[in-house]
Parts: C-alpha cells; structure tokens; sequence
C-alpha cells in the first residue's frame, strides 16, 4: 500500500514555509517551521535531509513571491488566483509547484504518493455531490452566491446535476451531462481555478 504524502503551501505564515505533511490523507506525519526540523522518529522525512533542505529553500523562495504579488487582504476570498498582481509571477509559482511535486516524488520513492497543492498560482475546486446540498461546488461549504464568475445558466446546470449527484438519491448524472456541465465550468472559471470532479459517491 502507498503512503500518500500531501503539502500545502501556508500562506501567510508568521516566518518563512510551513509544511503539513499527511500519510494515508489522515496521520500527521511531519510539521515543521524554518530552519526545517523533521520529528527525529518519523519517516520517511529522516532518510531524506538534503532534499527536505532543497525542498525548503525552494518553498521560501515561492512563499516570498506570493506575498510579493498578492495583498494579504485576499488570503481569505474564494478565488485567491485572481488576486495576483503579476501573471507572470503567479505562473512561476505554479510551475515551482509543478516541479516540487517532481522532486519530492521521486525523493520518496515509488512508495509514495506525492500530492503538493498548487494553492494559490491556482483556486482547486472540486465538484461533487453532498449530502442534502443543491450546490457541487466548495465541499458544501458555498453556495451560489459565493460564485459570480459563473453564469446563471451554469448555476442552473450545476443545481441539476448537484442533486442527481446527490449520494442519498437513487440517479445519478447522465455522463454526456456531466461531461458538459465540467466542460462549461472549466471555461467559464479560467484557467487560474484546477477543477477536480469526484463522481464517486
């Protein structure tokens, strides 16, 4: 079974990085604040000082360029992607991100599954169905009116499919419906939000 290692970008933080660390989505592994001190015991952030060293240096480096490029008023709003100041700044934070992910995964091994959020070069949304809820977007936690980038043709799509998507209702989306209805979303968000679509429940 793969450990699955995921990473967040923290931002703002009171000084320099700040790392989260999961194994299996659940377990703590490793948490830590310049300079980088893993727990001793843990693993598998022991084997690997020089790269941890490396992946810290780089993670600084692209912390210092968001809180160049983007007013801490923004850290709280929905589509923090938007709030950039320079695209060309912001896309070289996504690649960084892109190539931390690289990094670390072959660091690990092939027992490991590496996951770096590219929070804030990009707003992640996940589409899916909820428990009792007629909106797919934000984990429950939003509603149409958080999102007004999105048409209300869209919205209405998105309603549709929300409650087929539903995992207490006995259908589920069409999938040429879903197909269109992502198809839609991805177009009109832009591509400063990564959309990701859980048809699992």
């Amino acid at each position: 079974m793969r450990t699955r290692v995921e990473l967040a970008l923290q931002v703002p933080a009171p000084t320099g990085g700040r790392w989260f660390a999961y194994g299996d989505g659940s377990a703590e592994l490793a948490s830590w604040y310049p300079p980088p001190v893993p727990e001793p015991a843990v693993d598998p952030w022991v084997l690997l000082p020089s790269a941890v060293q490396h992946l810290h240096e780089r993670w600084v480096e692209l912390q210092s360029l968001v809180r160049a490029h983007v007013s801490e008023e923004s850290f709280d709003e929905l589509d923090l992607a938007s709030r950039w100041d320079d695209e060309t700044a912001r896309l070289h934070v996504l690649a960084g991100l892109d190539a931390l992910e690289q990094d670390l995964s072959e660091a690990l091994g092939p027992d490991h599954e590496v996951r770096i959020s590219r929070e804030p070069a990009v707003t992640e949304v996940t589409m899916a169905g909820e428990y009792g809820s007629t909106w797919p977007l934000g984990g429950g936690t939003t509603g149409r009116e958080d999102w007004p980038m999105i048409s209300d043709r869209l919205a209405d799509h998105l309603t549709q499919w929300a409650i087929l998507a539903d995992p207490d209702s006995d259908r589920r989306p069409p999938p040429d419906f879903t197909e269109r209805v992502v198809r839609d979303l991805r177009r009109e968000l832009g591509d400063r939000f990564l959309l990701t679509v859980d048809t699992r429940s």
